[in-house]
């Protein structure tokens, strides 16, 4: 779940000075922490992440400085929006755990919802390598089998009219003249009605070692490359959602103490103005306007602490923190980054070596070839070495049957090929060879996205850098014009009117160079993401 950052950035300036402000700012969200899809991996730009929701009730408020805002005129630091004295660093005051960004984006990873849902993706598709593996082994296969067969009336060879006649003479010798010949009595082959048999079986699958096993062991490999890649993509994302969250909330925490600075300059100003009222120096309508402009900085400071509770909310939801988890803001927003130093084109050369996405849908491209090159295989005959031992009672092998166990064997090879499985399989190739076209237009799509993502993010953090200088001088010429307005006006020599815009022009410049500090920290966060460098 992410905010908007123009809800983030502009709510206490609307508030405070009555500006009105464009609702079209850039959000806070930054990626996905859902699992890819299994047809295709999306384009990186495309957010899966919850919607912002509203905190429950009862929710515990970050802790915020119990000191009195700071007085009129006072320097405010714009980082933190606290004044020099006036409270101890959130780092030094809070109990608990000491937060960062890296702190939140470590928990938020390993405690995403769809970080566990890509590992038992990812365990899945090993299972599936050893299933594969399993497949070069010769199939064996034991059977044990009863059977009761339906009583018949026994073969008799022989008759009592017509009988066989016999001669005690060698096998394949005449009978010599004047032997005595003798007739056989009838007789038959015993039918045995209880059969049992135990037979071993031996398939080797020649042909399909080289067809069929190697490339759906190959399919395998690359399908758990696939989840491999997606459950980074998910790590990636989450970490970059969980960083921008916390940015978010340090920039709600400072804008309140700005806000509440506000409402001190109004106060202040207040009365002053009713002071000047009794001395009858001023009307009672100069009195409204100041008290006007001091009543919607109060509005401001709720709605800033509001907000504090909502960032707050979506902080620990991606964190899935405990309620009573209080944080101790442990990063400096005055700490100054590096410069970027890097160009262009070569953080779009990281992009396209380092990004997850696109070695992702480079192993499912490969996963669905391999499963290609498996349905092609029913084109060609198949040729099986086979095996078999049998130990039976009675053997069938043998005649006449017995009532006795016997073991027989037979081993041979068998060629065969199925018109019906060629026709199907040609189809299926063409399912397959569609299937691998997506993919690859897939990749060209998120290839176009990281193009996008990378010069985006390129642009925002020079806009960043170039904005903290613009908005430090800013806020010193809005401090010192405030300064000598104030000096005016005590000594009588300009309007309560051009004080308050004084008031305003401060307010917004420190809300203004917080921004930028922030901006420039997601700025930085959302460049890292792009050139595959955020973990």
């Amino acid at each position: 779940m992410s905010l908007p950052r123009n809800l983030v950035r502009f709510a206490p300036l609307t508030l405070v000075l009555g500006l009105a402000q464009s609702a079209g700012a850039q959000t806070g969200t930054v990626g996905a922490g859902g699992p890819a899809p299994t047809g295709a991996t999306p384009p990186p730009t495309t957010s899966k992440t919850p919607g912002t929701t509203t905190p429950p009730s009862g929710a515990t408020p970050i802790d915020t400085p119990a000191t009195a805002a700071a007085p009129p005129g006072a320097k405010i630091d714009p980082a933190t929006g606290e004044a020099p004295g006036t409270a101890e660093s959130a780092a030094t005051t809070s109990s608990g755990t000491s937060l960062t960004a890296d702190v939140a984006a470590a928990a938020a990873v390993k405690t995403s919802k769809y970080a566990a849902v890509d590992v038992a993706k990812l365990k899945a598709a090993a299972a599936q390598v050893d299933t594969a593996w399993d497949s070069y082994w010769p199939r064996l296969t034991f059977t044990a089998r009863y059977t009761r067969l339906s009583p018949i009336t026994p073969p008799v060879l022989g008759s009592s009219q017509f009988s066989t006649v016999v001669a005690p003479v060698p096998g394949g010798q005449p009978v010599p003249p004047g032997t005595a010949l003798f007739a056989s009595p009838p007789f038959s082959f015993p039918v045995i009605l209880d059969q049992y048999a135990m037979q071993a079986s031996l398939l080797v699958p020649l042909s399909d070692y080289v067809l069929r096993v190697y490339q759906q062991h190959q399919s395998a490999i690359d399908a758990y490359e696939a989840a491999k890649w997606n459950a980074e993509v998910t790590k990636m994302n989450a970490s970059a959602d969980a960083r921008v969250a916390f940015y978010n909330f340090l920039r709600a925490r400072s804008t309140v103490t700005i806000a509440k600075s506000a409402v001190a300059q109004a106060a202040a100003h207040l009365k002053d103005m009713k002071n000047r009222l009794d001395a009858k120096v001023v009307t009672v309508a100069d009195v409204a306007r100041v008290e006007a402009s001091h009543a919607a900085a109060e509005l401001a400071v709720i709605k800033t602490e509001n907000l504090v509770i909502i960032t707050e909310a979506n902080l620990r939801m991606m964190m899935h923190a405990a309620d009573e988890t209080h944080f101790a803001l442990g990063e400096d927003l005055e700490a100054e980054l590096p410069k970027l130093d890097a160009d262009l084109p070569s953080m779009k050369a990281s992009a396209f070596a380092k990004r997850p996405e696109l070695k992702a849908v480079d192993a499912q491209i490969a996963a669905t070839e391999h499963q290609g090159n498996v349905v092609e295989a029913s084109l060609y005959p198949r040729l099986d070495a086979f095996g078999n031992f049998i130990y039976a009672n009675p053997n069938q092998r043998i005649f006449p049957q017995k009532q006795e166990w016997k073991a027989t064997w037979d081993v041979g090879v068998q060629l065969s090929w199925s018109p019906n499985d060629a026709l199907i399989a040609k189809d299926q190739k063409k399912v397959v060879s569609g299937n691998v076209a997506v993919l690859k237009a897939t990749r060209e799509q998120i290839a176009d996205g990281l193009t996008l993502d990378v010069t985006n993010a390129y642009t925002k953090v020079r806009e960043a850098e170039a904005a903290i200088a613009t908005t430090k001088i800013e806020l010193r010429a809005a401090e010192e014009a405030y300064r000598v307005r104030k000096e005016q006006f005590t000594l009588g020599s300009t309007t309560s009117a051009l004080l308050i815009d004084a008031e305003a022009d401060v307010t917004r410049a420190r809300l203004n160079h917080l921004n930028a500090r922030v901006d420039l920290r997601i700025a930085r966060v959302l460049l890292k993401k792009a050139v595959g460098d955020l973990k």
